[in-house]
């Protein structure tokens, strides 16, 4: 007997189990990079994103977007290019978001959520690889794109110091709770 579930396989041919138009709901695929010190794991590098940048090269954010995050703490994040790896997403962020940083990093952490925004009238669901790593060094980058840059301790931190609910990124790696065990050294 055949089921009738249909699966997260988008395509335009008449293969069975698929969905066969966009949804009505909203889907982003999106790579984040989470990077601390070496043996500090609660300090983790975020950005207040300068709205002259061009975010929307950069992540696919429109001025709104920005504006609306300004002077709050973001992650260096973006949306997936149409066809584009998680992979080669984490190291075009790395390139563009954070020019020279020295850096290296784990395999991703794949989340998923499906929500629906305050700001929204239908649902919304996220598809996230999430990477987490080491800086080499303690030298941030320059700050193009970005008006303030710095390691934030998340211990200290506010969930409403958070732009673009990057927050919930940190909570689902089980941060700022007991983080001393994460990232420990070679």
């Amino acid at each position: 007997m055949a089921t009738d579930r249909i699966f997260c396989r988008f395509t335009r041919s008449d293969a069975p189990f698929s969905i066969h138009e966009l949804p009505s709901e909203d889907i982003c695929l999106s790579a984040f990079l989470i990077f601390s010190p070496p043996g500090d794991p609660k300090q983790v590098l975020v950005g207040q994103m300068n709205p002259e940048a061009p975010w929307d090269h950069f992540a696919g954010l429109a001025r709104e977007e920005v504006e609306l995050n300004e002077g709050r703490w973001v992650l260096p994040a973006s949306h997936l290019l149409f066809g584009e790896g998680p992979n080669h997403a984490a190291t075009r962020i790395l390139h563009e978001q954070l020019g020279n940083l020295s850096a290296t990093w784990d395999p991703p952490i794949l989340d998923s959520q499906f929500y629906m925004p305050r700001s929204q009238r239908t649902k919304h669901w996220d598809l996230q690889f999430i990477y987490r790593g080491r800086l080499a060094s303690s030298r941030l980058p320059s700050l193009h794109p970005w008006k303030r840059l710095r390691l934030v301790d998340l211990a200290k931190a506010a969930p409403s110091e958070f732009g673009r609910s990057h927050e919930d990124i940190l909570t689902t790696l089980g941060l700022p709770a007991d983080v001393s065990s994460e990232l420990a050294e070679p």
